[in-house]
């Protein structure tokens, strides 16, 4: 029998704890279904995966990695490992060099083609999130679905001979697209004078 690691991570404080125990159970029982023992568990919570280096648990998976601590690391899906191109195929060499395989619950064993076209989508989709929770701010806005209808920017006032905070209310839709909110605050303090 292999010996494996899991590893399970979620992105945020806003997600639900309870992700971290549904990956492992899921990682657990592909484990069982492959003749694999766990030797130990890793998990990080509320670690974005656009970066491996502020995950204590990741960096202990790789030091005992390094130790050849287990022969197969299991995750839910490759994403949970790394959302960044560069860190994924740092990690994934690191680990080939140490023969380790990377399991996907519901990919298998994954070849570094499939890791590379799977961490591209996984950045991809790191880069467009941004823009995807503005489109949904500005749709929730505009049906009042907003938690306090109006958004509050504050934002140093520039030209100011001292240095006044000030704040504005507007409607987020109003501020969302904005380039530049320190224009936003500029235009409505010029008309609130």
């Amino acid at each position: 029998m292999k010996r494996s690691a899991i590893y399970a991570r979620f992105s945020t404080d806003l997600q639900n704890e309870k992700s971290i125990d549904d990956q492992i159970l899921v990682c657990r029982a592909y484990a069982e279904h492959h003749d694999m023992t766990v030797v130990e568990t890793y998990a990080d919570r509320a670690k974005s995966g656009s970066s491996t280096l502020d995950r204590y648990d990741f960096q202990k998976l790789m030091r005992d990695a390094e130790a050849r601590k287990f022969e197969t690391i299991i995750v839910e899906d490759i994403d949970r490992i790394s959302r960044d191109q560069a860190d994924f195929h740092h990690v994934r060499k690191m680990l080939a060099f140490l023969d380790i395989d990377i399991h996907g619950v519901h990919t298998g064993r994954i070849s570094a083609i499939e890791g590379s076209m799977r961490a591209m989508m996984g950045e991809f989709f790191i880069e467009n999130l941004p823009h995807k929770i503005r489109r949904g701010l500005v749709g929730q806005s505009r049906v009042e679905i907003t938690p306090g209808a109006l958004s509050t920017a504050i934002a140093r006032c520039p030209g100011d001979r001292v240095n006044r905070w000030w704040s504005m209310r507007r409607p987020l839709s109003s501020v969302a697209y904005s380039p530049n909110i320190f224009q936003v605050a500029r235009r409505a303090r010029l008309r609130n004078a």
